[in-house]
């Protein structure tokens, strides 16, 4: 510390360094000893290369105050010149910091390099787990508003299959009429004239009416389909009659069928129904022209290939991946509910048989359709006109209680039986029938009913008269099929049942069938070893039987 020295006296100073600067032609050291920051002056032949801030050293110079010296106060602003080399000592380094110092700086470092990562990390992660939270309450609600979506176009085709039900019940009670009555005069009239012609184009007409009950029956689910040999090529070229007034005159419509192919494991309308959603989507392809070819040909494996091939707007991969999807559709809403598609997938995986699609946008589109052949030991239906009847002589004399509630149908069935020679007493309501039984006893050989009817059902009606007569014989007929509304016991023998539309020919020969029938009594019944359930072919329907062996 110094204090006022002399001017320019000779002085030898202890500080610390606080900055080294080398000029021109000198060196210029700022030093600080206490609280006195003070400057010294040295030649450049002063090697100044040791010294470094906060390093101790002592000093011997001149002094030289900046201002005149004021005896009152520490002097604070003065210059030390240096002459020589020892005039600069160098006592002791700059302290260095403490190693736990460091340690801490360097762990502080990491500790704030960690938190700072984990909070990046964390709010990455956040965002991301956000981000897949919306992203799947958006997938759930589209799912959701999806299957809201299928909800309800099931619902509408639920509707509709129980309005088509309906309608095909009802359409057959007058088919029934229809058809009986073309045949009834068909008979009456002398044969080979205008009017008999007449007579067997009304009977036709109305066959070919039931065949559209069937499908309605069909796609109501109202109907099991019997499977059986088609002839695929007779089918297409049918059909193609039908689809040129369906797919518009602006689609040219080639078929092309292959000669001598095997007959198809299948149904008839369910083949219809194939082609018909196929040629229909093709027109969807191509709405303002184009070409649409149906061809069959014979397919490896014994199989025989449909192909439905069309010039329309085609798909692509994504769209052709899904088309058979139940509700998926690309066209606009209101257009199609998506499931042409999957009708036709559904046919043909029950048929036993394999699809394919072949599309690209702009090349068209190309299905096609294996089908299992039918086996050669399958006899084609036999049809309508041939009517099997019963090996044994008629019984003419029974009597026949006839419960149906529509009068044109009841009045049909009772003309066809009276004619046959029965005595047949008919009722309008199952209350009728009650006190009819009631008032013959035992005199009843037979009841036709049908199944359908208000205060109580056929099935209903068939047990209540059975417990006055039990050896009663029931015929059972509706326009709905038996698994609609026979609900056959495990243990119990199927009913025997009348489909309608039925003709007069195939009505008396199912009465004839049960009353020639005898059914063995309980005790007899020890007799027969086994009892075997199969079905036979009449009229074009699949009818339940007992087959007894002794």
């Amino acid at each position: 510390m110094l204090v006022n020295p002399a001017p320019c006296r000779l002085v030898s100073i202890t500080a610390r360094v606080v900055e080294i600067a080398t000029r021109q032609d000198h060196h210029e050291i700022t030093l600080q000893g206490g609280a006195t920051t003070f400057e010294a002056f040295a030649p450049l032949s002063v090697n100044v290369g040791a010294l470094a801030p906060h390093c101790r050293v002592s000093v011997t110079g001149i002094y030289s105050a900046l201002v005149p010296p004021d005896p009152s106060r520490q002097e604070t602003r003065f210059t030390l010149l240096l002459r020589e080399q020892d005039d600069l000592q160098f006592l002791e380094a700059p302290p260095s910091p403490p190693w736990w110092a460091t340690t801490q700086f360097i762990v502080g470092l990491g500790v704030v390099a960690a938190i700072g990562l984990l909070a990046i990390t964390w709010g990455t992660s956040l965002r991301y787990r956000v981000r897949q939270q919306t992203e799947e309450i958006h997938r759930h609600f589209a799912k959701e508003a999806q299957l809201e979506t299928q909800l309800l176009q099931s619902q509408k085709l639920e509707a509709i299959g129980r309005l088509a039900g309906g309608i095909a019940h009802d359409f057959n009670n007058l088919l029934t009429v229809i058809n009986g009555c073309g045949e009834l005069l068909a008979n009456q009239l002398s044969p080979a004239t205008a009017e008999q012609q007449l007579a067997i184009d009304i009977a036709r007409a109305g066959q070919k009416a039931a065949t559209l009950t069937k499908q309605l029956m069909l796609f109501s689910r109202h109907r099991s389909v019997p499977l059986g040999p088609v002839d695929l090529n007779a089918v297409v070229q049918e059909t193609g009659l039908l689809l040129q007034r369906v797919i518009g005159e602006h689609i040219e419509l080639i078929i092309h069928t292959e000669e001598n192919l095997q007959k198809i494991h299948a149904e008839t309308g369910l083949i219809h129904q194939i082609i018909l959603n196929l040629a229909l989507n093709s027109r969807d392809a191509m709405p303002e022209q184009g070409k649409l070819s149906i061809s069959t040909k014979l397919a490896p494996n014994d199989r025989v290939r449909l192909i439905v091939q069309d010039t329309g707007h085609g798909m692509d991969s994504g769209v052709k991946c899904r088309i058979f999807e139940p509700f998926f559709t690309t066209k606009d809403v209101g257009k199609g509910v998506g499931l042409g598609l999957a009708t036709v997938y559904g046919i043909v995986q029950t048929l036993g048989g394999d699809i394919r699609c072949e599309s690209q946008l702009n090349q068209g589109t190309r299905f096609e359709v294996d089908f299992v052949c039918a086996p050669e030991h399958i006899c084609l239906p036999a049809p309508s006109s041939s009517i099997v009847t019963p090996s044994v002589t008629p019984r003419l004399s029974a009597t026949i209680i006839l419960v149906e509630d529509e009068q044109d149908v009841r009045e049909l069935v009772r003309t066809v039986l009276s004619s046959a020679g029965y005595h047949v007493l008919t009722a309008n309501d199952p209350n009728d029938a009650l006190e009819l039984i009631a008032s013959h006893q035992n005199k009843i050989d037979l009841l036709v009913t049908d199944i359908v009817m208000p205060i109580m059902n056929g099935r209903q009606l068939a047990d209540k008269m059975k417990t006055s007569c039990s050896s009663l014989k029931v015929l059972f007929m509706s326009g709905y099929t038996p698994e609609d509304v026979l609900q056959h016991k495990a243990d119990e023998q199927p009913a025997a049942f009348l489909q309608k539309p039925f003709t007069p020919k195939v009505l008396l020969a199912k009465v004839h069938e049960m009353l020639n029938t005898s059914k063995p009594k309980e005790a007899e019944q020890a007799k027969y070893k086994s009892l075997q359930s199969g079905s036979f072919q009449e009229n074009g329907e699949k009818d339940r039987f007992i087959v007894v062996t002794l």
